[in-house]
């Protein structure tokens, strides 16, 4: 895991050296400018604004790739004006009125306070949906790699226009000195006076409409002596995508490795089927669903519950509260509490290739009519025992008998479950609770994910067979002896909360729900190799039939990968022809750069003769590995 972490702070680390550099030739750029300021001055002014856009976009990764933080990528608010010459100067404003204009918040990004040529300190300009309007909702806004060309999101549509073009996230302005400014294309005359008491942005900053959002960079010395830098949508998405994926493999990847290994799970590792490769805006992808025997193609998150994931009780052992099944509605697709589902019984009806079987294992006899159905939403399997016993086993006590249920759960393998074992576990009704971890009265001895996606979850319980009905005829049996009753049939009904989502699934979980919320699975690629698949044997062969990620230090020995795809670029295919991505991607190639492209093993880390962020913008996370 640190060999991860280490991995994810390197790759930030990286994109701010490349920061760095493009800050350089802003400095080169911006001291070339014309303008009424020495050449010293403007290239002072250069520095300092260089400086305070490399802070500023290491501040947007660091957040980012904080666990706590709910909305990552958004943007700091501009100092308020009741901060100037307080104590909690430099200080962001935990809200504002986007797109906002004010002080550069050099106290909550944690550098010095910037100051330009003239004195004066630095201004910041930041776009709609990229900061915390007034009365937001913490956790409601999406940020993605889509941001830079999908219209439909306000993301994109909130952005900066700067001469001319729409395509900027913040502004950082170097004032420069008060002016006469002069009527002019774009600007308003004004003689800018500045009060420590009453400040207004248009005493120092020239040229902009903030209610259209247009700003300049750049104007006639009459009216203008401002020097701005910009913070373009294309130029903070790579920081923050490298943010996301350090993220994920510290948050989520733990929580993956865990949803189908370790006891009772039957095999050493195992993940769920991939959901096929298709626009992931528009139904049935929009679902995230999974496809049995599809290794590669966007990441499942369908989920069936609310608030279930890791749901505790206590003291233990201890029955769990019947959890509250999700919403179905147009606005969240992911929602179906139908897509895992119990199988009935091969009497009841079941033809798959795997379905529900109950086997006595002690006690009375367990007849062949047995049978298990399913109904409700979400499903509840409702199993009839019909059991015999014989006078002398009555007479002797035998009034019970133990069975194990296994219990198949269709789907279970095409998202991610968790499966509610005792010691904290849902209540099974008809059951002696008494038997087996009470108050639960059963355990879970195995779990199996099967090759068709379905999971098999072996029930052990007992029942008392002379709680039951009383049945006057089974089959051929004598059901009577000297006027006692011999045959009985049992009824047992097992929710399907015995398996809940993983905590990542569940919008209410503030924890987590950020990944989901932000439509990053739209942007992410989910790889595994094929051992590791439902019903395969749970391990790989480091070199042969593991995933091989080139470039990386652990090459060959990738169980399960996630790759955070950039913003759309005009890229290579996997053969190596040009090609210009599409969004909503409705292939790999629209997502994955390169040799990526393909969908399969082998990947590549880096390409290395690509110009990162122009033609490759692939960010890798791991889910799994070998030793």
């Amino acid at each position: 895991m640190m060999r991860g972490r280490q991995g994810g702070i390197v790759l930030i680390a990286m994109l701010a050296v490349l920061v760095m550099s493009a800050a350089w030739f802003t400095v080169r750029s911006i001291a070339a400018l014309p303008g009424d300021y020495t050449a010293r001055n403007r290239a002072q002014n250069a520095e300092v604004l260089a400086r305070a856009k490399a802070a500023l976009m290491g501040h947007i990764a660091l957040q980012a790739a904080k666990a706590a933080e709910p909305d990552p990528g958004r943007f700091p608010c501009p100092e308020p004006t009741s901060s100037y010459g307080s104590a909690t100067e430099g200080a962001t404003a935990g809200s504002c009125s986007p797109p906002a204009i004010g002080r550069f918040p050099w106290r909550t990004i944690g550098t010095d306070k910037f100051l330009d040529a003239s004195g004066e300190p630095l201004w910041y300009v930041v776009a709609t949906n990229w900061a915390y309007a007034n009365n937001a909702v913490i956790g409601t806004y999406v940020i993605n790699s889509n941001c830079a060309s999908d219209a439909t999101m306000l993301c994109n549509s909130g952005l900066l226009t700067v001469d001319g073009l729409k395509d900027t996230v913040a502004l950082i302005i170097a004032p420069g000195q008060a002016m006469n400014e002069l009527a002019s294309s774009g600007c308003t005359a004004r003689n800018q006076a500045r009060s420590a008491s009453t400040i207004d942005p248009a005493d120092y900053i020239e040229c902009y409409n903030a209610a259209a959002s247009t700003f300049a960079t750049k104007g006639v010395s009459t009216s203008f002596n401002d020097q701005v830098v910009k913070i373009t949508v294309s130029e903070i998405l790579p920081v923050i995508e490298a943010a996301i994926a350090d993220r994920f493999q510290k948050q989520f990847a733990p929580l993956m490795r865990a949803a189908y290994s370790g006891t009772p799970w039957s095999a050493a590792a195992g993940f769920p089927f991939a959901v096929t490769m298709s626009d992931p805006t528009a139904n049935p992808a929009n679902k995230l669903q999974g496809t049995s025997g599809t290794t590669g193609g966007l990441l499942p998150g369908a989920y069936a519950y609310v608030g279930a994931g890791y749901a505790t009780c206590g003291p233990t052992p201890c029955v769990l509260s019947a959890p509250t099944p999700c919403t179905v509605q147009a606005s969240d697709p992911r929602c179906d509490p139908t897509f895992v589902s119990w199988r009935t019984t091969a009497n009841a009806g079941c033809v798959a290739a795997n379905c529900t079987a109950i086997t006595q294992t002690g006690g009375a006899s367990l007849h062949s009519s047995s049978n298990c159905s399913v109904a409700g939403t979400p499903s509840v399997m409702t199993c009839t025992l019909n059991a015999s016993v014989t006078l002398l086993q009555l007479i002797f006590g035998t009034n019970w008998m133990t069975f194990n249920l296994d219990a198949v759960a269709a789907n279970a393998g095409l998202t991610w479950k968790y499966l509610n074992a005792p010691p904290m576990a849902p209540a099974i009704t008809g059951i002696d609770t008494t038997y087996s971890n009470s108050p639960i009265g059963y355990s879970i001895p195995s779990a199996t994910l099967d090759s068709d996606g379905s999971a098999r979850i072996r029930v052990a319980a007992r029942v008392t067979i002379t709680g039951g009905t009383v049945l006057a005829a089974l089959g051929a049996l004598t059901c009577t002896s000297f006027g006692t009753p011999l045959c009985y049939a049992v009824t047992i009904s097992v929710p399907m909360a015995l398996l809940t989502d993983q905590p990542m699934l569940d919008p209410a979980n503030a924890t987590y729900n950020w990944f989901y919320r932000n439509r990053w699975p739209e942007v992410t690629y989910y790889s595994l190799a094929s051992p590791l698949a439902p019903g395969a044997a749970g391990t790989c062969t480091t070199g042969t039939n593991c995933l091989q990620v080139n470039y990386s230090s652990d090459a060959g020995k990738h169980r399960a990968i996630v790759i955070i795809a950039g913003q759309k670029l005009t890229t290579f295919d996997g053969s190596g022809n040009p090609y210009t991505q599409l969004r909503p991607a409705t292939n790999v190639k629209d997502l994955l750069d390169d040799i990526n492209a393909n969908g399969a093993s082998p990947f590549e880390r880096h390409a290395t003769t690509l110009h990162p962020n122009r033609y490759f913008n692939d960010h890798f996370a791991v889910i799994d590995k070998n030793p």
